[in-house]
């Protein structure tokens, strides 16, 4: 035992001597050491380095020494006229291999700046503070004696509380964000340099036109990005990479191409799981103000295509397929519950025209769920997100028990019944969603059939029932091609049309007409009246039911009933009578 606790003790003396030597070689060429570094990278700029301090540590990245270059600045060639650093750092340790330092030679194997200000800039002169750095490549080792060829190589960087930025005042683009703490892995080719880069990244805003703001504005993220650079072509190819927000994770791929005075680029971002609230965070302030009336409760899946010039202030081309399954999703004064939406959009629907809203269209090639206790599915688009233009193909197929969710039941309470209703309009979205005009300007065109209805008119204790019905009907008008149904069991057939206003879209402006043809064998109106009878629902949800019940009393007031009617045996209490014929105005309630 006694034997087993030399060795180790020998061990670490053994280790605290090499170490002991590595940091008193480090420390007794630290004068030289500093010079070589500061010499080697002014060989690689057009501009100044500044290291007012170097100083030596073992712990740091052990088993290498760091040189840590304390209080830098980096400078580009025209810096007393912009006054602008390219590079501040209170830290960048530089983590040699301790072997080849004992060889007089510095081999870099990892970088880490801490508390730094990374600034690009373009000016509208074009000038550019990337100049910097020279054109020429190194070599492969950096040594103290000069005679030696050397170069910095390394394959590491790491950063922590280094704040990047870029802006680009020719082409009024820019770009910020604080590398909280970064970790990144380099792998060095002839041709490329390929970059794993992970850790939290906070984005003050990502900005390719000014006038409609920044993306990724304020969003702390932990971001895993893969990318490479080849150098030849200056192309960038971002491999697959991922940004997490608190709730979401996005997925990047793309390319993006350099070359003077511009590029191009094309991206694709890709979320299977996106928060709404949290996509709005990261979208440009134009974008969100677009779409802050929408609310979806849950995650939407969603894929985006860009695609554009890096020199160029046009927009870029943009391509987005969205879905939304089993959620509630509201808008203005719609609320759907389950719906479930595909869909896509696109800011280039002509090509030969400019991209940008009133280029754009939003097309819901699938959409169902259930709006106001009715199911429905169908498809709509919009085009001109300046003054929206939709089209709108629905359709409801439902119990009618399913229409008492809107309906005062206290009076009008279905029972039974089937109804599939169609409806196309082509029109202003505006003004299908004003519930205060009085007539459409758009095309409407719709029918309904019902089947085995039964409902109960409380008021006056009627009861209808195997109501069949059909209709079509217009922007202009409504035809009734025929109902049969029993009024308390008395057989009724009607036919008509109705001009001035659609039943359930529009009150009429000035005087609608209602036009009926009536007709029955034997018409018995005793026993009709008297008190309502009790409903099946809680009185105290009435009042927030009562809005088709009042739209129908609304519209009473402003209808007048032609009444051509037919019937064969009539009965009233006291008053019989056989084969009436006739024509009757109602008006005026």
């Amino acid at each position: 035992m006694k034997k087993f606790a030399k060795i180790v003790i020998g061990v670490f003396a053994g280790i605290a001597l090499i170490m002991f030597i590595m940091y008193a070689v480090a420390v007794s060429y630290k004068k030289e050491i500093l010079a070589v570094v500061t010499a080697d990278i002014s060989d690689r700029i057009n501009g100044d380095i500044v290291i007012r301090d170097l100083s030596v540590t073992l712990l740091h990245d052990f088993p290498n020494i760091s040189l840590s270059l304390n209080d830098i600045s980096l400078r580009g060639p025209k810096y007393d006229k912009y006054r602008k650093d390219f590079l501040q750092a209170e830290v960048i340790n530089l983590n040699v291999g301790a072997v080849a330092l004992l060889q007089r030679k510095i081999n870099i194997k990892s970088i880490d700046i801490i508390n730094g200000d990374i600034f690009i800039f373009r000016t509208k002169d074009g000038y550019t503070n990337l100049e910097v750095f020279k054109n020429e490549e190194g070599s492969d080792t950096t040594t103290i004696q000069s005679n030696q060829s050397s170069t910095v190589s390394f394959d590491a960087i790491s950063f922590k509380n280094v704040r990047a930025a870029f802006i680009d005042s020719l082409k009024e683009k820019s770009f910020a964000a604080n590398f909280t703490m970064v970790k990144s892995k380099m792998i060095h080719t002839d041709s490329s340099i390929h970059c794993h880069l992970v850790g939290g990244i906070d984005f003050e805003g990502l900005t390719f036109n000014a006038a409609k703001g920044s993306f990724l504005k304020d969003q702390h993220t932990q971001s895993d990005l893969n990318f490479e650079f080849f150098t030849p072509s200056k192309r960038l190819v971002i491999e697959p990479s991922s940004i997490m927000l608190d709730k979401s994770t996005i997925n990047i791929t793309g390319v993006l191409q350099f070359f003077m005075p511009g590029g191009n680029f094309q991206l694709n971002i890709q979320s299977d799981r996106l928060d709404f609230q949290e996509g709005l965070a990261v979208v440009t302030e134009h974008m969100r103000n677009s779409l802050q009336n929408f609310s979806i409760e849950k995650p939407l899946a969603i894929n985006v295509r860009l695609k554009g010039e890096i020199g160029s202030r046009l927009r870029p081309l943009a391509d987005v397929i969205f879905e939304v399954k089993n959620s509630s999703v509201t808008w203005r004064k719609l609320d759907l519950q389950n719906a479930f939406v595909q869909g896509t959009f696109t800011n280039h629907k002509d090509s030969l025209l400019a991209t940008d809203d009133i280029n754009s269209e939003i097309r819901l090639d699938s959409i169902k769920g259930i709006v106001k206790a009715l199911p429905f599915k169908g498809a709509v688009s919009f085009n001109d997100l300046t003054n929206p233009f939709m089209d709108l193909n629905v359709v409801f197929d439902a119990d009618l028990k399913k229409v008492n969710a809107d309906m005062d039941t206290t009076r009008i309470w279905f029972t039974a019944g089937h109804f599939i209703s169609k409806v196309h309009f082509t029109g202003n979205l505006n003004e299908y969603f004003d519930e205060s005009i009085t007539k459409y300007h758009g095309k409407l065109k719709g029918s309904t059939e019902i089947t085995g209805g039964r409902l109960r008119y409380l008021p006056r204790k009627i009861i209808f029932d195997r109501i069949n019905a059909s209709f079509q009907f217009t922007e202009k008008q409504f035809d009734i091609a025929e109902i049969t149904m029993r009024m308390n069991k008395n057989p009724i057939k009607l036919s008509g049309i109705i001009t001035g206003f659609v039943p359930f879209f529009l009150i009429p402006e000035k005087q609608g007409k209602v036009l009926l043809n009536v007709s029955s064998p034997s018409l018995d109106l005793t026993g009709m009246g008297g008190t309502t009878a009790k409903s099946n629902y809680d009185i105290k949800t009435v009042g927030k039911r009562e809005k088709i019940s009042n739209f129908i009393d609304s519209v009473y007031s402003k209808l007048e009933f032609g009444l051509a009617f037919k019937i064969g045996r009539l009965k009233s209490n006291k008053i019989e009578g056989n084969d009436l014929t006739g024509k009757v105005v109602l008006a005026n309630n």
